[in-house]
């Protein structure tokens, strides 16, 4: 992957952050290819008032990342006392020969809109599912990443924490 020193990519001299770079996505031998397995224009909305107020993540655990990698940090906090009532964070595919962990069942996509807070942490790579997560009515809570995707020039970084995480257990373990 390309390793960038803002999860926004390369800033180019004169140009706005959003013209910089092609509009691609996946990394293989130095090409960024589209998106095609994502119908962009099927967005999922549900009501503000009946979400969870917990922030959510699905995953897998793949033989190539790290046994540490944020995934799995993740899951360990919302086990913690810090992180319970506040994280819904499953693992329902584990392929990693050394991480030992409960699995859970996969919720579909369009369920995703019912929690609030929806966490992305990539995986191998730049994880494809944040490009779905965008399309839902829900704050998407996003790691800095060494990884790149098309739209990552176009994402803002939030200084503050939203909502209950003001005074929450602080995400800080995924930088």
């Amino acid at each position: 992957m390309i390793p960038l020193s803002s999860p926004f990519g390369p800033k180019q001299e004169g140009k706005d952050r959003n013209d910089a770079g092609p509009e691609t996505t996946i990394l293989y031998d130095d090409i960024l290819f589209p998106v095609l397995n994502h119908p962009f224009d099927l967005l999922v909305n549900y009501p503000w008032p009946m979400k969870s107020h917990q922030a959510m993540m699905r995953a897998g655990i793949y033989p190539a990342m790290d046994a540490n990698c944020s995934r799995v940090r993740l899951y360990k906090l919302g086990q913690r006392r810090a992180g319970r009532g506040k994280l819904d964070v499953g693992i329902y595919k584990n392929r990693h020969w050394s991480v030992r962990v409960p699995l859970v069942p996969p919720i579909p996509m369009e369920d995703h809109s019912r929690w609030r807070y929806l966490i992305s942490a990539d995986g191998q790579g730049a994880s494809w599912r944040l490009a779905k997560l965008l399309s839902i009515n829900s704050v998407v809570l996003k790691a800095r990443s060494d990884s790149i995707e098309y739209y990552y020039r176009s994402l803002e970084e939030v200084r503050e924490r939203p909502g209950p995480w003001n005074h929450a257990a602080h995400l800080g373990v995924l930088s």
